[in-house]
């Protein structure tokens, strides 16, 4: 999971505490908790529209700034179990009252790798008892 800060401010050391958390039996690392401290906006947006593409200040250019303004986050999960997983994530700002969350739902399937794995010696054993049980009824 990726989670996104832009500080569109110019105010500095700005402190964010960043946790999610899930069901203890479904995700391991079932809670986590991060601080950051997000970046400062140094230039400000620009008043008219640039053009998409030109040889010097363009739409890019001023992605590629506001981009390395904030800060992201990635965690990573690692199922215990398949099937659906609610996972809520949650940020608040250190010396204020504003808290923002989301919970949303991951589906975990099961690789081809995992069934290849499962059910592949199986149906090889089986085969091999079934070869000779064919032979005899084919009469060969």
């Amino acid at each position: 999971i990726i989670v996104f800060f832009i500080n569109k401010t110019n105010l500095a050391g700005r402190k964010v505490r960043v946790w999610y958390e899930t069901d203890i039996h479904s995700i391991h690392t079932y809670q986590q908790d991060v601080h950051i401290e997000l970046d400062v906006l140094t230039d400000p947006f620009p008043p008219t529209q640039p053009k998409l593409v030109d040889e010097g200040y363009d739409i890019l250019s001023i992605l590629s700034s506001l981009l390395q303004v904030g800060d992201a986050i990635w965690f990573r999960l690692q199922p215990l179990n398949f099937g659906h997983r609610v996972v809520s994530i949650f940020a608040e700002e250190h010396g204020s009252k504003s808290t923002m969350g989301t919970s949303f739902e991951i589906k975990f399937v099961k690789p081809i790798s995992w069934y290849a794995k499962t059910y592949g010696p199986k149906l090889s054993a089986l085969g091999s008892l079934a070869m000779p049980f064919l032979g005899s009824l084919i009469g060969k």
